[in-house]
């Protein structure tokens, strides 16, 4: 009788084994968790494995990194918006490691986001990228602050994330309900390690023997990764202030329109931008040669491009007068003088510095000289010789300035800090003349100040933001500069444009050339080109042109010229990347032929230059540039 129980108990024991140690067995075979890790950053991913072995990927991203969790899944989904549309949920379609310090992941709608460190040290920093599609205005990504760490600070684009001694700053488009916000015009978030200061005793003490040499080595804020990390927070934290002003024109200036255009043009949002920017600003009188290369009015901004360079000519006279240093925080100086290298003033400029019977330099003006040195060398310009005597005096300045507390850098001008803007100003310089002489202390010393500058002032005005975008995105070319195209017999032949390159070539004879200009497909921008001798044809596209008042109005390039300037007045709609502009030369031999552009007698010869793109030996003034010098425009 006691038998038959024991028995059915064994029984039942073993079954409800076999089917408990069956569902362990069916869950661990059917998902598994794909484990990703680049020093902080640890990535999880779920897959579901078949009967066959085969992987099917989840839609579950969960990354982690000092401090903070970013996660997309079935739970808390990536949501993508676009205009007049209810958010969409987008699943995980594929991942991949791009590299040992980055890993992308791809989701539906043509959507992915990348995430990065910049090394795999203990104070690394994490990047957050997003790519959406162009009918996208913005991404949702869910995150929130690990058990252990403290949101001290927060605002709608920055919140520090602290724990005991740690210390992050995150940089973001923008959040809202535990959501990372990235919008079409800033696609990057910046996560950064923030170095503790160091007491004032020890800064005093180190302040009075330091040198660039006595940088730590292998320091993460002196690389250029970091700058290129922070760089990229502080030109996108830039998109994000500009997007209302620049849409209503309140209170835009030309910096910040440009700054703004540029940004948006590196990010393949060229025509976007421009057309974002109020018509009443682009049609407004408030606008100057400056923004001409976005927005048209080319013959009529000329005037404005003439005054800054006449202005620019009298303050090089008045300063070798005066034997005034602050000359060279002109910010076009550089190309002025690699224009002009002929010019006695220009010559009498460069060597001013050395001539000075005591070159005892203001920080601001030390950092200038050598801005102007690194322009010149970096160009071959034979100028730059002339300040081989007084760049270490600049040098020795800025050191005397400067106060290392472990891996920041910062500057006092003796018991007054120096302001954020010109310590960007002198890090850009170090970096620019450390590359040019291949100092690698300069350079690493250029990059330590403008990350100490950073993390100590991560968010400025867009006034002063827009002022200092050309000295933080200095590769960025679709920011409006100078060009030096080439040469043309006597003249320098260059540009006032936004082209990320420029380039002309002349034939042996000097009868034809060729101007090639890179820009985006299908994009239309506009060029102001000085230098260019009277011709008798144009071809654009391989098809020959006709000058038209009109030509910024139409749907494709076209051109007007003004030959008593030999001033090339040109859009540039980009039926291919590089966009090739044939000219062919009025020569003395063919009249009385007609001339294609303007009925007015052809110039003397010009002798045949040599093909080659280094600038020509002449003074600035040799052709008059201003358009009201003609008696009558061209038809």
């Amino acid at each position: 009788m006691y038998k038959h129980p024991i028995r059915k108990f064994t029984g039942l024991l073993v079954l409800y084994s076999i089917i408990i140690i069956g569902i362990f067995v069916l869950q661990f075979r059917s998902e598994s968790t794909i484990l990703l890790k680049a020093g902080l950053l640890k990535i999880s991913l779920e897959q579901n494995i078949d009967d066959r072995g085969n992987a099917t990927l989840l839609n579950s991203v969960k990354a982690s990194f000092k401090g903070v969790t970013f996660e997309a899944d079935e739970r808390t989904p990536l949501l993508l918006s676009s205009a007049g549309s209810p958010d969409r949920e987008l699943s995980l379609v594929s991942w991949e490691q791009v590299d040992s310090t980055h890993y992308k992941f791809n989701y539906t709608d043509s959507t992915s986001l990348i995430f990065s460190v910049t090394d795999t040290s203990s104070t690394a920093s994490l990047s957050i990228d997003a790519r959406l599609p162009r009918d996208a205005s913005s991404l949702s990504l869910s995150y929130k602050p690990d058990s252990s760490f403290t949101v001290t600070r927060k605002s709608d684009t920055l919140s520090t994330f602290e724990s005991g001694s740690s210390s992050y700053r995150m940089t973001s488009p923008a959040s809202s309900g535990g959501r990372i916000i990235f919008t079409a015009g800033n696609q990057s978030l910046a996560y950064s390690y923030q170095e503790p200061p160091k007491p004032v005793r020890e800064q005093a003490v180190q302040k009075k023997t330091f040198t660039f040499a006595q940088l730590p080595k292998n320091a993460q804020s002196a690389s250029e990764q970091a700058f290129l990390l922070n760089s990229g927070s502080f030109r996108s934290n830039l998109l994000t202030q500009a997007q209302t002003v620049v849409s209503t024109g309140t209170n835009l200036t030309e910096q910040i329109a440009a700054a703004y255009i540029a940004e948006m043009a590196s990010r393949n949002r060229y025509t976007e931008a421009v057309n974002t920017v109020s018509e009443e600003y682009r049609k407004g009188s408030s606008r100057t040669y400056f923004t001409a290369p976005y927005f048209n009015s080319l013959v009529s901004m000329n005037s404005s491009l003439v005054k800054e360079n006449d202005a620019l000519s009298m303050a090089i006279r008045s300063a070798i007068a005066q034997n005034s240093l602050d000359i060279f925080a002109s910010q076009h100086l550089a190309q002025f003088m690699l224009r002009n290298p002929g010019s006695e003033n220009v010559i009498a400029l460069a060597k001013l510095p050395a001539n000075l019977e005591k070159f005892e330099p203001s920080l601001a003006q030390a950092s200038d000289i050598i801005a102007v040195y690194a322009y010149l060398k970096a160009a071959n310009s034979s100028l730059a010789a002339y300040f081989d005597g007084v760049t270490a005096k600049c040098i020795e300045k800025i050191t005397s300035c400067a106060a290392l507390m472990g891996e920041t850098l910062v500057l006092r001008e003796g018991e007054t800090p120096v302001t954020f803007a010109q310590t960007i100003r002198t890090a850009s310089a170090l970096i620019d003349y450390g590359k040019s002489v291949s100092d690698e202390k300069c350079t690493a010393a250029g990059y330590m100040l403008a990350n100490t500058a950073f993390s100590q002032t991560p968010v400025t005005s867009l006034a002063v933001s827009a002022a200092l975008y050309p000295y933080i995105a200095k590769q960025n070319r679709f920011y409006p500069h100078y060009a030096i195209a080439g040469k043309s017999g006597t003249e320098t032949v260059w540009a006032w444009t936004c082209a990320p390159e420029i380039r002309y070539t002349e034939n042996d004879d000097g009868s034809e050339t060729d101007i090639f200009v890179d820009f985006g497909l299908g994009d239309s921008h506009y060029i102001i080109l000085k230098g260019i001798k009277p011709f008798s044809d144009i071809k654009i596209y391989g098809i020959p042109f006709h000058t038209d008042q009109r030509f910024e109005t139409y749907n494709s390039s076209g051109y007007v010229y003004n030959e008593n300037t030999h001033t090339l007045y040109l859009k540039s709609r980009h039926k291919s990347e590089q966009e090739v502009i044939h000219l062919t030369f009025r020569r003395k031999e063919a009249e009385p032929a007609q001339p294609a552009v303007q009925p007015s007698p052809a110039p003397a010869e010009t002798p045949a230059p040599s093909q080659q793109a280094a600038p020509a030996n002449t003074e600035y003034a040799d052709i008059p540039e201003s358009d009201d010098a003609e008696s009558d425009d061209e038809d």
